[in-house]
């Protein structure tokens, strides 16, 4: 079982469960998440996070490959799998997120997503 109060532990687990509360128990006040897809900064909190994941995605699982930790933060390459609900086709995203931690609590969050991952949400084209 994964440490949910690590930052590792509680990214995975809300995405596998659909509970995000250890991982929003990690968040600074006023963290921000920066997308390399559309280079916005948005706030990090989002209580529903985990949930439009289980909506999006049947038995949802994630793969760390690489979890790396440096002086203020961690660096985690995962691979993001499941049924993806709306086409019945296995889900294979392969993401990198470096978390900037203060104190212990996440105060940013670079997200580079597989250019793929968005077309793989989307129904088949007949």
């Amino acid at each position: 079982m994964e440490d949910v109060t690590s930052v590792a532990g509680a990214f995975k687990h809300q995405l596998e469960t659909g509970d995000r509360e250890p991982f929003e128990a990690l968040l600074a006040p006023g963290a921000v998440t920066w997308h390399n897809h559309d280079r916005v900064e948005a706030p990090s909190s989002n209580p529903d996070g985990g949930k439009i994941f289980q909506e999006l995605i049947e038995n949802a699982s994630v793969t760390i490959v690489q979890h790396e930790e440096f002086p203020g933060g961690e660096l985690l390459r995962v691979i993001l799998g499941g049924t993806v609900r709306s086409t019945g086709l296995p889900l294979d995203v392969h993401n990198c997120l470096i978390f900037t931690l203060d104190g212990g609590a996440i105060t940013r969050i670079d997200e580079y997503v597989d250019p793929t991952m968005f077309s793989q949400f989307a129904p088949a084209a007949d």
